[in-house]
């Protein structure tokens, strides 16, 4: 990914992270970037395809973040489960999940391009808490 389309998805991020997607146009994001909807829709194709890169990226840190530091699968599957259930459901963190959950649901239906974050959107994730990190 380039630096430039990388640094406008985190200032996406921020901004969403801070006011919610809703049903904010492109131009009203762009606006709220400082930049434009047509620089949006350079590096991410649609207003679709700008929330799959959001998801893709805010999953992909988090399932990073979530790998156990020493390599090892934790000992208690059960608690670090609810770890993870007590990061996600933070306050801060209610946008970002209904959006997921909002981009989840539509790729359910079919609604392209949201459906090219399944099967990937679970099986990802099982993957990064059943087995530990390669040794280094």
């Amino acid at each position: 990914m380039g630096e430039e389309r990388q640094r406008l998805l985190q200032r996406v991020i921020d901004e969403l992270d801070r006011n919610g997607i809703r049903d904010r146009s492109l131009r009203e994001l762009a606006a709220a970037l400082g930049t434009s909807h047509r620089m949006l829709i350079h590096h991410f194709g649609s207003r679709d395809g700008l929330l799959v890169a959001v998801v893709d990226a805010v999953e992909r840190g988090e399932r990073e973040r979530s790998v156990q530091p020493s390599g090892k699968l934790p000992d208690d599957f059960a608690e670090a489960f609810r770890a993870q259930w007590r990061h996600f459901s933070r306050s801060e963190f209610a946008g970002r999940e209904r959006l997921f959950f909002e981009c989840y649901a539509r790729g359910l239906t079919g609604e392209e391009p949201f459906a090219r974050m399944h099967p990937s959107s679970v099986t990802d994730w099982v993957a990064s808490n059943s087995a530990p990190l390669p040794a280094a």
